[in-house]
């Protein structure tokens, strides 16, 4: 066998050896899922640096992300499972919903989240019963009055 031929020989046996050995590793890589969606508000408007959080319902392991200046996020290897996924970001009501995911599977949850109740003052804040449905237009002139009258006290306006 001439130097060139065992030269060959070798390499070949050598990248035999690689390619076998690479296999076998990326078959007993656990097989992963991802979540990913683009968050906005409820005027459609993308949000920014919001947090989604995923808990594994079976491990109780959480993984955190926030969104992009795009509203996109993405909560990449994830066992397969149940997930609790808390959506939240400052002054938007925090959003909570449940997912399945599949191994190596991809699942696209957009969502969007509301303006906080906590801003907005209750009925029983403006001086109406729980019984109160909707009123006269001197009803909701008082609501409107009130209203305007509490965001101020609390520095909402």
């Amino acid at each position: 066998m001439t130097e060139l031929s065992r030269f060959h020989f070798r390499f070949s046996l050598g990248a035999l050896v690689l390619l076998t050995s690479s296999w076998s590793l990326l078959a007993q890589a656990p097989a992963t899922a991802m979540l990913s969606g683009i968050i906005t508000n409820s005027s459609g408007a993308v949000v920014v640096g919001a947090t989604i959080s995923a808990r594994n319902l079976a491990t109780n392991q959480y993984t955190e992300v926030q969104s992009n200046s795009g509203g996109a996020y993405s909560v990449m290897n994830l066992a397969p499972g149940e997930y609790e996924v808390s959506i939240s970001s400052d002054a938007l009501s925090t959003k909570i919903i449940r997912v399945t995911l599949a191994a190596n599977g991809r699942q696209m949850q957009d969502q969007t989240l509301s303006p906080s109740s906590a801003d907005a003052p209750s009925l029983g804040d403006l001086g109406f019963g729980p019984n109160h449905a909707r009123g006269s237009a001197q009803d909701e002139a008082r609501v409107d009055r009130r209203t305007h009258m509490l965001m101020s006290i609390n520095g909402s306006a």
